[in-house]
């Protein structure tokens, strides 16, 4: 009898078609949730708006709008699913929290279903998804091979302690020094430059410690890892920064995504939790502070009255918890400015035609040879100038780079601009993908990448871009500088993840005996 030739594919657990329903059904139940929390609001909140209500569930929509397409959350989409959403948080937030429980009012447009501000807004995101998900399509799946070499791990550990000291003694000393405008230090542009430059040693520092525990189950880099959250949230109180505060838990949840193909539900609930609390004693520091008008070094002299003061307060546990979250969503709003943007801009403020995202041209053009090329942080300043949005023509008050796309170039600048930014976002993406090959090197640049273009999507566009190429640079130079394994064991499967290897094909032969 002939031989008969069986092929036979042996399907395996988290193939492709499960993890997209499992994402489908996440987009489903998320979107069900907000259309839920908005209608709960207009029935028990009678301050509430059927506008605002409108615009949180169609903004949701966009935002999770990916799930019902993407393979992983660790591919070619990873960037794509952290940028909106950060976009959601950032534009609806403060909207959600508004509708709960404050009076939401629109007010540049009370006549109308959605303000222009807000159709920036949801057509910002349909942009991005388009010039994303255009190059998602074009670029080829196989992996590019760049930074496939892992640095040795018997150093790795001291280089992450070390990139956090020496980063968190810059930052401390730039928080306390040229950023506080009630000391009265300035130094130079090339100066602050370089400085700006050292300070992403901390956030680097961090990421190194969340990679080595994410994969190795490392003890001594957790402990490690929490000593230096700590040590973050401390500065970010004294300093008066949000974005130092949460910046390492953020990133470590996002870092769970991208190394471990999971949702991180129990941390983001600690997270929220912690950062009610801690956000609830910001406020109630900042609003001392600032009522003395004191430096902050002064302010950290005096923080044992300040800090007995704030405990003092007879607010419950949940006034606490719940005012904190709200003002949580008050310092990451950005909405507002761009509602200003687009109802003043080209009415009673001029467009400024490039002139804030100029400096992104010469990034590299030391300031020795262009001793006048303007400074690529100047947009909030500008903002608040022109806008008249402080007494104090100083202060930074962040634009967002969508604000800024239109208040240069009007409606074609914010559409254009937001497919631009999909598209690099897109190529960084599919560069450094984790899904086919994990390295720290790849994973930092990943995630310098989250860090500073999206978690930073609120800082002027020219100052977050020169200081992403710059970053990477460095990363580049120390990737180069630092040992490799001696063996490849890159590709090993992640705790809690176990990863998807091509479809097996075996050739059962059967032959028949007479």
């Amino acid at each position: 009898m002939a031989d008969r030739n069986i092929e036979q594919s042996t399907p395996e657990i988290g193939t492709s078609s499960f993890r997209i329903h499992q994402k489908r059904r996440l987009f489903y139940i998320t979107n069900t949730l907000i259309i839920l929390l908005a209608s709960t609001a207009m029935l028990t909140n009678k301050h509430a708006n059927p506008a605002d209500a409108f615009y949180i569930v169609l903004l949701g929509a966009i935002c999770t709008f990916p799930l019902t397409f993407i393979k992983s959350y660790r591919g070619k989409h990873s960037l794509m699913l952290i940028f909106l959403a950060y976009y959601f948080g950032a534009f609806g937030l403060k909207d959600i929290s508004d509708l709960i429980g404050g009076e939401p009012l629109t007010g540049l447009s009370p006549n109308a279903i959605l303000n222009g501000g807000e159709v920036a807004i949801l057509l910002g995101a349909i942009c991005f998804i388009l010039g994303y998900s255009a190059v998602t399509r074009l670029v080829p799946d196989h992996n590019k091979g760049i930074l496939t070499k892992d640095w040795r791990p018997g150093i790795t550990l001291m280089l992450g302690i070390v990139f956090w000291m020496i980063g968190f003694y810059i930052t401390a000393s730039w928080q306390f020094g040229v950023s506080d405008r009630y000391a009265g230090i300035s130094i130079s542009h090339s100066l602050g430059g370089f400085i700006a430059l050292l300070r992403i040693l901390q956030p680097l520092g961090s990421l190194v410690l969340i990679y080595l525990f994410l994969t190795t189950g490392n003890k001594t880099a957790l402990f490690a890892l929490i000593i230096t959250m700590l040590g973050d949230l401390g500065l970010g109180f004294v300093g008066d920064s949000k974005e130092i505060a949460i910046r390492a838990p953020l990133l470590y949840l996002f870092s769970v995504v991208m190394l471990r193909e999971k949702l991180p539900l129990h941390q983001s609930v600690i997270f929220i939790l912690v950062a009610g609390f801690a956000f609830s004693a910001f406020s109630a520091y900042r609003t001392a502070v600032h009522s003395k008008h004191e430096s902050r070094s002064e302010a950290l002299k005096n923080i044992g009255s300040t800090l007995g003061k704030i405990a003092s307060e007879s607010d419950d546990i949940g006034e606490r918890l719940s005012g904190g979250l709200d003002y949580l969503a008050d310092r990451i709003t950005l909405k507002h400015n761009v509602e200003l943007i687009v109802a003043r801009t080209g009415r009673d403020v001029p467009f400024q035609d490039g002139h804030t995202i100029a400096p992104l041209l010469y990034a590299f053009i030391p300031r020795f040879i262009l001793p006048n090329k303007a400074d690529s942080g100047m947009a909030g300043r500008l903002f608040n100038r022109e806008f008249e949005l402080s007494p104090d023509p100083d202060t930074y008050i962040s634009v967002s780079q969508l604000g800024e796309l239109y208040w240069n170039f009007g409606w074609p600048g914010a559409i254009i601009g937001m497919i631009l930014i999909g598209i690099v976002m897109a190529l960084i993406a599919s560069a450094l993908r984790l899904d086919s090959l994990h390295t720290l090197p790849r994973f930092l640049m990943l995630l310098t990448t989250v860090y500073l273009l999206s978690l930073r999507f609120e800082s002027a566009l020219a100052l977050n871009y020169t200081t992403w190429a710059r970053a990477c640079i460095l990363l580049l130079i120390l990737n180069a500088l630092i040992p490799k394994k001696t063996t490849s064991s890159n590709n090993r499967s992640l705790p809690g993840y176990t990863f998807v290897k091509p479809v097996r094909r075996t050739t059962l032969k059967q032959t028949e005996h007479k």
